[in-house]
């Protein structure tokens, strides 16, 4: 078997399976929430769309980037894992592995011309968090609960531009790093298993070891921001395909973003933010709400129950 085909299936069957539309849609919740303010729940409904940012420009400033910060300990744990494999079978493939992976760090992370395009949706599985409604919703904004296999299976239709993948952030270091060394092991096994490797050898590894690696650092997220209990959707673009991106302002800042458009975004609750304490802002919310052909009896409408007053 070639290389680029073991890489290839070795891609889709272990790394990508983690975070993609081929994973078992049960184990996941029945409710996603989005906490906005007033405009950007009036832009979400009104107009039907979602809006996913690009990774560069998300609030953390380690975004995607964080992932090289735990390369030394990956590194360190899977010499430990390795030690016998190296005393028994010599250094070669190990090297190789290691020396194309640390390049695809830097590849990744300094060459911005040849990289994939990562736009996220940042959902919630909470539904009512202190931490969310103060960040994203000022505290009188909204969250928008949404069916999430529906939304899932809808939000992008164009596979052949883009790659969907999603689940849970990872915020444990420990299981971050252990999910890069079970992949390095894994990696290594598949190698091995090739009888003959062809000059095109390490070019074909770091370009597995970008494509894996850009899959995960979209997932995991230092430890500090655990308590937003991140459910993220990711579009990542396939081979060269440059979308056609949409811009807003935010504190000052240009954002990139792109707009997938739904024929009916499948909304099921809108909860109101603790400091909302208007007697019209339900009575706004529903006559909005029908204007936009939401039918009432489908979407429940609740507020926080939060204990905030200002």
């Amino acid at each position: 078997m070639a290389l680029s085909k073991a890489l290839t299936e070795l891609y889709w069957e272990t790394n990508i399976h983690r975070f993609s539309t081929k994973k078992n849609t049960s184990s996941l919740p029945e409710r996603l929430f989005h906490y906005t303010n007033i405009d950007g729940i009036m832009g979400i409904i009104g107009s039907n769309q979602l809006w996913m940012t690009h990774s560069d420009f998300l609030n953390d400033s380690s975004e995607i980037v964080y992932l090289k910060e735990l390369e030394g300990e990956v590194l360190q744990k899977f010499e430990l894992l390795m030690k016998e494999e190296i005393e028994e079978k010599g250094l070669r493939i190990y090297n190789e592995i290691v020396s194309e992976f640390k390049g695809s760090f830097n590849t990744r992370y300094k060459d911005e011309v040849n990289t994939n395009q990562v736009f996220v949706l940042s959902l919630s599985e909470n539904k009512d968090s202190l931490v969310l409604w103060g960040n994203y919703a000022k505290g009188d904004g909204f969250n928008i609960g949404f069916e999430t296999k529906e939304l899932l299976d809808k939000i992008i239709d164009e596979e052949e531009k883009f790659r969907l993948v999603y689940d849970s952030v990872k915020y444990d270091r420990n299981e971050q790093i252990d999910i890069l060394v079970e992949m390095l092991n894994k990696t290594y096994k598949k190698i091995e298993e090739i009888s003959e490797v062809d000059f095109e050898f390490k070019q074909e590894l770091s370009m597995y070891f970008r494509s894996v690696l850009l899959t995960y650092s979209i997932f995991f997220k230092h430890v500090s921001f655990k308590p937003e209990e991140e459910f993220r959707v990711a579009a990542v673009t396939i081979g060269e395909f440059k979308p056609t991106l949409t811009f807003r302002s935010s504190n000052g800042n240009i954002i990139p973003y792109i707009a997938p458009e739904f024929e009916k975004l499948p909304v099921k609750s809108i909860n109101i933010g603790p400091k909302n304490n208007s007697d019209i802002a339900e009575k706004g919310l529903k006559i909005y709400l029908e204007s936009c052909a939401l039918k009432m009896h489908e979407t429940e409408i609740n507020r926080s129950k939060v204990p905030l007053r200002y």
